[in-house]
């Protein structure tokens, strides 16, 4: 997990870096948030709202400064499931993730993909709740998985399409127009950003 990661907290730093490129209501999740999630899920059910995961939500956490979901227009999460890459791009305001998928053969009917993101989609309302966002928890959010996302043609780009759709986002760029020789691009400057430490690019 630990690449994937550390690209989306270089996304973190450029964003802070250069906010005047990007879009100022995104939230960015690391793919730890996830499986706190799930785990509350299991433990007590929707409702199992933990303090943990509010320090991620109101961006209380030292070493991960995203912005509060409170702000957020759209929230990221990276999610990994058979060693598989998939950005989960999230509208509050209409209530839906999308599951935004590169490569649909390693779920080809999408039942995995499904229940690894239905305790995420349980329970936000609650979470929303629980920051004082909204007051309602009896709400429906729906999870789609759009097929228009590009497919990547080589094997091992799956975390290079979820990162390059969350910066597309952030640039207020469509991801449905990402293609190979963009992603090749972002894999090679992510892989000198992670070598050099270093995400500016000045």
């Amino acid at each position: 997990f630990q690449h994937v990661d550390e690209c989306f907290r270089g996304l973190l730093e450029l964003h802070k870096a250069y906010s005047y490129i990007f879009r100022g209501d995104v939230a960015m999740m690391d793919s730890a948030f996830p499986q706190i999630v799930a785990g509350a899920f299991i433990e007590g059910g929707p409702t199992n709202v933990q303090e943990s995961m509010l320090m991620y939500t109101r961006g209380e956490l030292e070493d991960w400064p995203t912005i509060s979901w409170e702000k957020a227009a759209f929230i990221f999460m990276p999610y990994c499931f058979n060693s598989h890459w998939v950005l989960v791009r999230i509208v509050p305001k209409v209530k839906k993730l999308s599951i935004l998928d590169s490569e649909h053969s390693v779920d080809s009917n999408g039942k995995a993909l499904l229940d690894l993101v239905t305790p995420l989609a349980r329970m936000m309302p609650h979470i929303l709740v629980a920051m004082g966002v909204q007051t309602d928890t009896d709400t429906r959010w729906n999870i789609v998985r759009p097929k228009e996302f590009p497919k990547q043609s080589l094997s091992g780009e799956c975390g290079v399409y979820a990162i390059a759709a969350a910066t597309f986002t952030l640039a207020d760029r469509s991801v449905y127009t990402l293609n190979d020789a963009v992603v090749a691009d972002f894999r090679k400057f992510f892989t000198c950003s992670l070598w050099d430490q270093s995400w500016l690019l000045d």
